[in-house]
């Protein structure tokens, strides 16, 4: 068997797109799904063909274990999940919290909660 290589390739997207890109190795043709643009969508950033990585990436059915490319990965820029107006990566999060512990104390009393 011989050694892997990894192959490496700068692509930049220019407009709102979804499709795939179709990589072609030893007569064999895989695709990868592609999403570029900045809004908040599934992004599938590795496609696999090991067991473990199925797991941990399982957007995409696997690759073939006996083809020639043993995984296809995509590096995307990261998100902002802000909520609007607050533009921070955990503001998520905060406001989560805050309204989980403001509806826990509003919904105490009718829910006959006593702590």
């Amino acid at each position: 068997m011989e050694a892997p290589y990894p192959a490496h390739a700068d692509l930049a997207g220019r407009r709102r797109a979804v499709g795939s890109l179709r990589l072609a190795v030893d007569g064999e043709t895989v695709t990868k799904t592609v999403n570029v643009g900045e809004d908040i969508s599934r992004r599938s950033t590795v496609r696999p063909s090991s067991f473990l990585d199925q797991v941990l990436y399982p957007a995409e059915p696997p690759l073939p274990g006996s083809g020639p490319i043993a995984r296809i990965e995509l590096e995307y820029p990261p998100a902002n999940a802000g909520v609007t107006g607050w533009e921070s990566e955990i503001t998520w999060l905060v406001v989560f919290l805050v309204l989980s512990v403001v509806f826990a104390f509003a919904l105490k009393k009718p829910l006959g909660v006593t702590l």
